[in-house]
């Protein structure tokens, strides 16, 4: 599998998979070439499963996210 340029994944929209709590890393999934991605993802406030988010940078390899 080829490796993926985090910083071309910025500004996509995904959706929350597994809860962002606080402080702490939850999942999105974003769609990239027809396929289904799971990426770790953090935010400044809690996000539940189902909203959509921007990813606005990484951090880690981790995506930093805001709701849309």
């Amino acid at each position: 599998p080829k490796r993926i340029n985090l910083d071309s994944l910025v500004g996509k929209i995904g959706k929350v998979k597994l809860t962002i709590p606080k402080n702490g890393i939850g999942l999105i999934e974003i769609s990239l070439e027809g396929k289904s991605k799971t990426l770790k993802a953090k935010a400044k406030e809690p996000i539940e499963p189902l909203l959509q988010v921007k990813i606005i940078s990484f951090e880690n390899s981790i995506a930093i996210v805001e709701i849309v």
